[in-house]
């Protein structure tokens, strides 16, 4: 199925935006009365008729919505973005695939990246929601400092960390939770004062396997095993 993505919807009447409304008619060359689908990125999926066929913006009349099943369990990776930003931009379109319920870039001691274009980061999120013919997107936070993220608050926390020590498995983890904030460290992984402040915090020391795993790697296997675990 085709989905399409409007933030524009207001009583039986929604509108695409111009990226949306060419894409429709230029590459997919729906016209007039075709039949439409797309999602408000919210969890709710709706049918209805294209109206009007104009690239810069088209106009849909719904004729059915509903609202799609959500899973019983909140996913919230606060990750570092990494230095090459498409690596970050890359995991951010597999987090929306896998249905990441919430994102919250991370600005740590050994961060290379200190500004994001979140607009940029938005519309990578939908597009990766599009194509996996989800109807919900991450929620995506502003850039927070190390600090401010400990102090969320969430059902179950955890740090995945570099160093050595006892550590849970994610499986370990969520098998008795319904919401988790996993904290994904920067290139150069979380200082030895951070790891200490978020186990302070109650954040569980947690281990992905033995290998060394680059930032958006970790943050996609974590993702991936939530994904299988919890669905």
């Amino acid at each position: 199925m085709e989905l399409f993505y409007s933030s524009q919807i207001s009583g039986q009447v929604a509108l695409l935006d111009e990226q949306e409304s060419r894409h429709c008619i230029k590459v997919l060359r729906h016209r007039l009365h075709d039949e439409i689908h797309f999602t408000d990125g919210k969890g709710r999926i709706y049918s209805g008729v294209l109206t009007k066929a104009d690239m810069r913006q088209c106009e849909i009349t719904v004729s059915k919505q509903q609202q799609d099943k959500q899973r019983n369990f909140h996913l919230h990776i606060g990750i570092a973005p990494t230095k090459a930003i498409d690596r970050f931009e890359w995991f951010l379109e597999k987090a929306a695939e896998l249905g990441v319920e919430e994102i919250t870039p991370l600005l740590c001691r050994h961060s290379e990246r200190k500004n994001l274009n979140h607009e940029r980061c938005e519309k990578i999120l939908i597009s990766g929601m599009k194509q996996s013919n989800r109807s919900r997107a991450p929620k995506l936070n502003e850039l927070t400092s190390f600090n401010t993220a400990i102090n969320f608050s969430e059902g179950t926390k955890a740090i995945a960390h570099c160093s050595n020590g006892n550590k849970h498995t994610l499986n370990e983890i969520i098998v008795s939770t319904n919401s988790l904030l996993l904290l994904i460290g920067p290139e150069g992984d979380f200082s030895d004062e951070e790891i200490l402040l978020a186990t302070e915090t109650n954040f569980a020391p947690l281990t992905l396997g033995n290998a060394r795993l680059r930032t958006e790697t970790a943050a996609v296997h974590a993702a991936s095993i939530t994904y299988f675990l919890k669905n």
